[in-house]
């Protein structure tokens, strides 16, 4: 009786010493797999959707690829289990001879599956870092995008009224009645589209009133553009600037409509009013979130001004003025470069929260897009 239990209790041993060693290969392959596929990812794709589409395949792959590996051990488990059955008496020497080098294994292969573990991890955060800082990217670029075109389409509107022969005509013979409907017929198209909240004529005193025949205040920022445009005799934009009516935030872009008569000289201005057009474009995250943010910045001396009401500020548009040694991630947005600009360790923004940030210029003009996240 003492003999027969001696004889059986090393196949169980052995068997269970097969169970581990596939679970640890396993757990060993696994975690091998994971730090270097995201290492492959995080070097070869930068772009957000190439980076979801790598790991989608580099998840089927990692199903295929262990199920054949299980596959192969498992059959090989069960080839010795076979053999073992079919010449007993190779069981106890062969668990003799295999006891020490397998302890040894089962020994070494914890440590090295903890720290392919905690590789694997770090990695795991790194690439989270990665993709974060490439989808802030993605996004600031994309805001870029859109308000240079908001920008462009005024550039459009203005040159189309500068070539526009009936406004020209039209404006010799202003400020008669009927030459004040033909030429609210003629603007018709900027008046009436909504992309303007006031289209108006000022001629070279600057006298100004919009096409709907009503007199209007010509701010400082309007009167210096006026000025330049008709003495050079190109369109000419103000920068976005802050009047004492409404709308409060402005932004005037100016047509020369000149002639060879001193006194027939004008100038017809489209008023954007940009809080409720372009900085409407900066309000809407592309997903969901609690912290992140959208920032207009214009470089002024030492400082930057947010021209936009920040998420957390929304009263402070044309108010938050960042200096440079406080704020060194919106000064390093590069307004001068159309490479975005990546900073993913800023200790502070203007509420003193770390945050990390991305920067585009925006094309035509002297701002940039910052998007941020705590």
């Amino acid at each position: 009786m003492n003999t027969d239990r001696t004889t059986n209790s090393p196949p169980s041993t052995s068997l269970t010493y097969d169970v581990l060693r596939i679970v640890l290969v396993y757990a060993a392959f696994g975690a091998l797999w994971i730090l270097l596929s995201d290492l492959a990812v995080a070097n070869l794709f930068h772009d957000p959707q190439s980076v979801l589409l790598a790991s989608t395949v580099k998840g089927w792959l990692f199903i295929a690829v262990t199920a054949l590996l299980l596959s192969a051990l498992l059959l090989s488990l069960a080839r010795r289990m076979e053999g073992r059955a079919t010449r007993p008496w190779l069981v106890v020497s062969e668990h003799r001879s295999d006891t020490r080098s397998r302890g040894l294994g089962m020994l070494a292969l914890p440590p090295i599956i903890l720290v392919l573990i905690a590789l694997s991890i770090v990695s795991g955060m790194r690439a989270a870092e990665h993709r974060s800082e490439d989808r802030l990217a993605s996004v600031a670029s994309l805001k870029a995008s859109e308000i240079a075109r908001w920008i462009e389409q005024r550039q459009i509107d203005a040159l189309s009224i500068s070539k526009n022969e009936e406004i020209a005509v039209t404006l010799r013979s202003y400020p008669d009645a009927g030459a004040k409907a033909r030429l609210l017929s003629a603007l018709a198209p900027q008046y009436t589209s909504g992309a303007y909240q006031r289209v108006m004529i000022i001629d070279a005193s600057g006298r100004a009133e919009d096409a709907a025949a009503d007199e209007v205040r010509v701010d400082a920022p309007m009167k210096e553009a006026v000025a330049r445009a008709l003495s050079t005799r190109s369109i000419v934009s103000t920068d976005v600037y802050e009047a004492p009516d409404g709308p409060r935030h402005r932004l005037d872009t100016v047509v020369p409509i000149t002639s060879d008569m001193p006194q027939k000289q004008y100038a017809i201005v489209l008023r954007s009013d940009v809080g409720a057009t372009l900085f409407t474009l900066l309000e809407h995250w592309p997903v969901a979130s609690d912290t992140s943010e959208l920032l207009l910045v214009r470089p002024e001396g030492s400082s930057a001004i947010v021209l936009n009401g920040p998420r957390h500020r929304p009263d402070a548009a044309m108010k938050l003025r960042l200096p440079a040694g406080h704020s060194a991630w919106v000064l390093g947005a590069a307004h001068d470069s159309s490479t975005p600009a990546v900073r993913a360790h800023e200790p502070a923004d203007y509420r003193g929260v770390p945050v990390a940030v991305a920067a585009h210029s925006v094309n035509g003009s002297s701002w940039s897009v910052i998007a941020k996240t705590d």
